[in-house]
């Protein structure tokens, strides 16, 4: 698995080792022929995006539950088949403007 390691400040304090969640998704899940997670509307509307797998897209007619369902499942296989666990950089904002997870 592809990665490379991030250091801090002068010393070069090692963090960790940092691996690409589309190379991720693109090889080991083999998002592009996962039905379920194919650029169409699946599940009320929301699907990974074909050319950036780790981009979940609404087309229209999906909830927020079903958003973060989609992700929830896919940050859930990710640990399943590797052991690592997600970290998420979006946040999510209702409609009145209200962070949750």
């Amino acid at each position: 698995m592809p990665g490379f390691r991030v250091e801090e400040g002068i010393r070069k304090k090692e963090l960790g080792i940092k691996i690409s969640l589309a190379w991720i998704l693109d090889k080991i899940l083999e998002v592009h022929k996962v039905e379920s997670y194919k650029v169409r509307k699946v599940k009320g509307g929301v699907g990974c995006f074909e050319n950036q797998p780790i981009v979940v897209v609404n087309y229209g007619n999906a909830s927020a539950k079903e958003v973060l369902e989609l992700s929830a499942r896919i940050s859930k296989e990710v640990k399943n088949k590797t052991g690592i666990e997600i970290e998420k950089e979006v946040r999510v904002v209702n409609t009145k403007g209200k962070s949750f997870t």
